[in-house]
């Protein structure tokens, strides 16, 4: 099984979370209906406690609690959403770069062990019918989100969050701002979402689905930019590898686009004699071996592991980085957190 089948099946249990009120009142209760109804009721944002279960994972200053630097600025919080596979500490560097920036930047806690925790979802039939929704069997990461975007708050008193979700952390961000945060609370609190080398649209019939229904789940119940009365969208993605099976020829002359920013609901049109000359064969025959299950086509162009064609969400602003690269685990100067590619996107958490 591959890891991305591995991380979006269901968790063995479910956290414990409470409501925070404006009156500073909680609700412990578990993440279902009634309490999306009571948060709903009290116009609250729902704020998770971590069940004794699964304290041990959080590390206490992985939210990054700086309060000297919340109180110098007066921009947003920034909260940063880890992707598959990915922990806490692998962003701990993103952070640093967005608070030289100004922005107070909070980190959703998530050990690498934490995705194991999925692994219990094989036992549901829904897994096998590529049926999967994401709550309950998610809930323990929307936990994390709620403490984070928790921290920011407190730190950043009269300011909004900006949720910024890296690879998966950009769909399960979209789920959280639908199902786990009462609307009046997504309005008044949440300024933005940005996405970096999200697959947010769920593959073609006929394709495995490696997410087992969940991302087709998502597509079909909250489409596109879903919030966009409440808050801006931008889905930023990058073209260095072009997916290649037999073939280690390169098209040196393939246009590729150029870094470009365009509003809502517009396609990318600029490009440039650049191509993905820079991309080895190796990460041409991963691309391909990601690119195919993701959106039914090997000989793609994208990031390494997501095509740029399911990056984009409509009514979604579109920024592409030709040069950017997925995970800044195989590519820590080239991953969109690099500091040469942090220009070309933070100016949306302004």
């Amino acid at each position: 099984m591959s890891l991305l089948a591995l991380a979006y099946v269901a968790p063995g249990g479910h956290a414990k979370v409470g409501t925070h009120l404006r009156a500073q009142r909680s609700v412990v209760c578990s993440l279902d209906e009634k309490h999306r109804n009571v948060a709903r009721g009290h116009g609250a944002t729902v704020i998770a406690q971590i069940s004794s279960s699964s304290a041990e994972n959080t590390d206490p200053g992985a939210f990054s609690r700086d309060e000297a630097s919340a109180e110098q600025s007066d921009r947003d919080a920034v909260v940063i959403l880890p992707g598959l596979g990915n922990n806490t500490a692998d962003y701990r560097e993103l952070a640093a770069a967005l608070r030289k920036r100004g922005h107070p930047t909070f980190l959703v806690s998530v050990a690498r062990y934490d995705w194991a925790r999925n692994a219990a979802g094989l036992a549901q039939p829904a897994y096998w019918r590529s049926q999967l929704k994401p709550r309950p069997i998610l809930d323990w990461y929307f936990s994390r989100i709620a403490l984070a975007v928790e921290a920011a708050v407190t730190a950043c008193p009269g300011r909004r969050v900006r949720l910024v979700g890296h690879s998966a952390g950009g769909w399960l961000a979209r789920v959280y701002l639908a199902e786990c945060v009462a609307d009046e609370a997504r309005k008044e609190q949440f300024a933005a979402l940005v996405t970096l080398g999200t697959p947010h649209r769920a593959p073609p019939t006929g394709s495995l689905d490696q997410s087992r229904g969940l991302l087709t789940y998502i597509e079909s119940k909250y489409p596109g930019a879903y919030h966009r009365d409440d808050l801006e969208y931008t889905c930023v993605v990058g073209e260095s590898v072009k997916g290649s099976l037999w073939s280690p020829q390169r098209d040196a002359d393939a246009p590729v686009s150029q870094v470009t920013a365009l509003a809502a609901g517009q396609t990318v049109a600029k490009t440039s004699d650049r191509s993905q000359a820079g991309s080895s064969r190796i990460e041409e025959l991963l691309a391909y071996a990601s690119y195919l299950p993701l959106c039914g086509r090997g000989e793609e162009v994208g990031d390494g592991i997501t095509p740029s064609s399911i990056a984009f969400l409509d009514g979604a602003r579109r920024v592409v980085i030709p040069e950017a690269k997925h995970s800044m685990l195989t590519a820590p100067a080239d991953w969109y957190g690099a500091q040469k590619h942090l220009d070309t996107w933070t100016l949306y958490l302004q």
